[in-house]
């Protein structure tokens, strides 16, 4: 197609009249052994001249055409940017060479690849495809290609649910036993021909069914794959390709060709090993060839024929050939191009793309061959048609579906299953709340005190009031008994403002010492005092004044009723009384200290428990996680040294398991529950350790009903595991399985 476009340029009379183009064409077969052939073409009578900053630097080019690939182009291009040699490459789609500060002598006639993924994508959303593969060759053009999709679908309802760079070495029986494990049916291929050959012709082979194939341009055109044995079995092959352009007088030039040359090159001497290996070539087997890229080898050559034009300024059937031309001079004019070819205006924006084109979609029909469905055309006049008629889907006809996991119906919100968006489970509304799928499909959110739903519902209904007329008997009760209640109040409101100033229970004096020969002192947190920041100077504390703890004060009684038994046997301390003096600590525990701390006799000599230390209960928490296979678990302590004593000893014990710890918290007063839930669900923890106080799990719990926590397992310690009013609270039963130590 260079030659041809170089033949047809050196016959016009009115491109450059009376000067000559020539070309040089060198083999880039690899990436390393070719440098001895580009350093010829930028030599100047043999030698490679030093960059010249006034840009007179001569070469024996005046521009390049290619190359194809982006690889090969990045080890080419920068030799030709140091003296602004202009290159324009008819394949190399990376983005990396619109940096114009990094290339700033490269324009390129193909589309970038953030073009071609733009397309891929619009094809996705027509076909509301959302769980896709992305396979790409394992060198700069498909690292940059995923990298475009991966950006492209950030802000979208489609999921990357696999990807993987092909090479050589590529396990692919492996490769699509995992796209088959993740339950995708939409694989895009992202690389050169003679990979996805490679992959297609694997597919096959390993009897890979029921599949879309999104093809890029790179190979949506192969002329050998749609023909291939089996293909049918692999499912549907749509791809993006560059437009079918028929140019007029190619096929003749490519039949004159033949029958007058010699592919060999006989006779001519040979430079690198640059020698056409293509006798057994017929004209036919060119001309029906991939036809991709053909339009941009020959606007690529054009591009630098009209850049000349201008450079030589030609008109009039002559051009100026005693202008020296530089190549920036040639870059400069390469950068105003503004010409049409065959019907189509040629452009470069700023960075060198194209600013022309538009792309064909195509379907692999039954007879192997490409056929056009549809197509894509780029601002300002943005088109992309799809006719989905003319495609015969693998799947009784039917576009086929790809989606993690099935649409929630009416009146369920979507709970996350997984890291990706796509995944999730549903989960009914309840009584009294609603999803709204357009607002927050995550969520479901409580009506109005004056408004009500039923279950399943997508939004609340206003409650209608009836009044009830006063001779009604059921008004009447209503009302006598409202007066009734209002009457008790008053009185029980009297008795407290006459008794304000008393304590609300108080225990007898008596109560709180015995004489005895021998006295035992008692340590019990009767009340609660909360612990507060003071903005003044704090005052004695008053115990009596503060919350009453039922529990405590069972414990209380029951060290009397131990004292008492043991004064009235006559085994144990025969006429010896026990006494004992009783304080109410009101905060501080000492029968039920479980610290490891108080186990160091080094520090504590006289200490002794009744209690098993924080270390045993913990060894029981992790065998309860051993024995069920618990290995992904969260723990919540509170803020005190029995709560960090048992967090450290829990670390400390699962250190040699398989048990992880994804979530720890500590639970103040003052602890955003809701922000903690949401994270222990990012997490996907289904097990919850709480190991803490009776007052800080009370609130825990009653949160956790609250915030619509549901399907856990919560792991009690023993200070609160026997609690009386948690499990009769409405609600608990939503939040999961409570299991205990105790």
């Amino acid at each position: 197609m260079m030659r041809f476009a170089v033949e047809q340029i050196n016959n016009s009379t009115k491109l450059l009249p009376n000067v000559s183009l020539g070309y040089q064409i060198f083999d880039h077969c690899s990436d390393t052994r070719n440098f001895p052939g580009i350093f010829d073409l930028i030599s100047f009578n043999g030698s490679v001249q030093s960059r010249d900053e006034s840009q007179k630097t001569l070469t024996k080019v005046t521009a390049v055409v290619g190359s194809y690939t982006s690889t090969e182009t990045l080890s080419v291009a920068p030799l030709l940017m140091m003296d602004l040699i202009p290159m324009v490459s008819y394949g190399a789609a990376t983005s990396i060479f619109s940096s114009i500060h990094n290339f700033p002598s490269f324009f390129r006639t193909v589309h970038p690849n953030k073009d071609v993924v733009e397309v891929i994508f619009n094809i996705l959303l027509h076909f509301d495809w959302r769980w896709v593969a992305f396979l790409n060759i394992d060198n700069d053009y498909g690292k940059d290609g995923q990298e475009q999709f991966r950006r492209k679908i950030e802000d979208s309802q489609i999921c990357l649910a696999y990807s993987k760079g092909l090479n050589y070495y590529t396990n692919y029986t492996q490769v699509f036993k995992q796209i088959e494990a993740q339950r995708v049916n939409i694989l895009i291929v992202f690389a050169p021909e003679w990979t996805a050959a490679k992959l297609i012709e694997s597919a096959i082979q390993l009897n890979v069914t029921n599949k879309v194939w999104i093809a890029g341009d790179a190979w949506s055109l192969n002329k050998k794959l749609p023909k291939e044995k089996g293909i049918r079995n692999v499912g549907t092959v749509l791809g993006v390709a560059e437009p079918a352009q028929a140019i007029p007088g190619f096929s003749d030039f490519i039949l004159s060709f033949k029958s007058h040359t010699h592919c060999g090159n006989e006779g001519q001497q040979t430079f690198c090993n640059q020698v056409c290996n293509c006798s057994s070539l017929s004209a036919e087997d060119i001309i029906t060839a991939d036809p991709s890229f053909s339009f941009p080898v020959y606007s690529a050559v054009y591009s630098i024929a009209y850049a000349l034009h201008n450079v030589l300024k030609c008109g009039a059937g002559t051009c100026n050939d005693s202008t020296t031309v530089y190549p920036h001079m040639v870059l400069a004019e390469l950068k105003k191009s503004n010409f049409t070819l065959l019907n189509q205006s040629i452009q470069f924006d700023k960075n060198g793309d194209p600013k022309f084109g538009s792309y064909s979609i195509i379907y692999w029909n039954q007879s192997g061959e490409a056929q056009e469905i549809g197509f894509y055309s780029f601002p300002p006049s943005f088109q992309f048609v799809i006719n989905s008629t003319k495609i015969q889907w693998y799947k009784n006809r039917e576009v086929p579906t790809s989606v993690c996991s099935p649409e929630c119906p009416v009146g369920y919100a979507k709970k996350p299953d997984g890291i990706h968006e796509c995944c999730f489970t549903c989960q009914i509304c309840l009584n009294g709340t609603y999803v709204n799928s357009t607002e927050d499909p995550y969520k479901c959110m409580d009506c109005k005190e004056t408004e009500w739903s039923a279950e399943g519902s997508t939004s609340c209904t206003l409650r209608l009031v009836e009044y009830i007329p006063f001779t009604d008997s059921g008004a009447i009760l209503i009302m006598f008994g409202a007066s009734a209640l209002v009457g008790i109040s008053l009185t029980m409101s009297g008795l407290f403002a006459v008794n304000y100033n008393t304590p609300v229970c108080t225990v007898p004096a008596s109560e709180f010492q015995l004489e005895g020969d021998y006295l035992i002192g008692g340590l019990f947190d009767i009340h609660h005092v909360i612990d507060s920041v003071h903005q003044v100077r704090p005052e004695a504390i008053n115990c009596s004044s503060q919350p009453f703890i039922v529990s405590s004060y069972r414990r209380f009684q029951m060290m009397r009723f131990a004292v008492e038994q043991i004064n009235n046997s006559t085994n144990l301390l025969p006429n010896v009384s026990l006494g004992y003096e009783i304080f109410d600590h009101c905060s501080d525990v000492s029968y039920g200290a479980a610290s490891s701390a108080f186990s160091e006799k080094a520090k504590y000599p006289s200490f002794l428990r009744t209690v098993h230390s924080n270390e045993e209960i913990i060894e029981v928490i992790v065998s309860i996680l051993l024995h069920f296979k618990w290995k992904w678990v969260a723990f919540l302590y509170s803020g005190d040294d029995f709560g960090v004593d048992g967090l450290t000893l829990f670390i400390k014990r699962i250190k040699d398991t398989e048990i992880c710890l994804p979530f720890t918290k500590t639970l103040i007063d003052d602890t955003n529950h809701s922000q903690m839930f949401r994270q222990i669900d990012v997490q996907r923890i289904d097990i919850i350790v709480v190991y803490a106080s009776k007052l800080i799990a009370e609130d825990l719990i009653r949160s956790a009903i609250r915030l619509n926590v549901t399907n856990k397992v919560w792991i009690a310690g023993d200070t609160w595991s026997l609690n009386k009013m948690l499990p009769k609270e409405r609600g608990i039963q939503n939040i999961g399985t409570v299991l205990g130590v105790s």
